[in-house]
């Protein structure tokens, strides 16, 4: 699966094992520029997309990056990349400015309405992504589409 590299930082993407529809995204380092922020959400939507997935869990591990910078100011002008296969979000950090974007990309930026989960360590993560692959099926594909 891809690795992105940047100035100061790496991401790792891949699949969950089994063909689960969980996509994994694990940070490292430093962003200091939005824009490199925005072009990772978007390589994990171009695979997202390329799926045969219609209703994903994304896991964005970001325990291990220091900054992100303040995506904001994208998510109010719409900027910010998105997609309706995106069912639920699980996003492990201890910066709670990246906890409220990513509460704010899961519900103010798209058609669909998406759980999100915080997580504070790797064995939450584990916790949290096998909880969401234990709900039904109709469950995990519900979409609200008047929203």
């Amino acid at each position: 699966m891809p690795i992105i590299t940047g100035s100061a930082f790496t991401a790792e993407i891949e699949w969950w094992p089994d063909n689960a529809p969980v996509l994994v995204l694990k940070g490292h380092g430093r962003l200091n520029q939005a824009r490199e922020a925005i072009d990772v959400i978007r390589e994990v939507i171009r695979l997202e997309e390329a799926s045969e997935h219609k209703h994903i869990c994304v896991v964005y591990d970001l325990l291990d990056v220091a900054q992100l910078p303040f995506m904001g100011r994208f998510i109010t002008s719409g900027q910010f990349p998105t997609t309706e296969r995106t069912a639920h979000l699980i996003i492990a950090t201890h910066n709670q400015a990246i906890r409220l974007v990513g509460t704010l990309s899961a519900v103010a930026i798209a058609k669909r309405l998406r759980t999100v989960q915080m997580c504070d360590s790797p064995a939450e993560i584990e916790a949290a992504v096998n909880s969401w692959l234990l709900l039904p099926e109709r469950t995990r594909e519900y979409q609200i589409d008047d929203i």
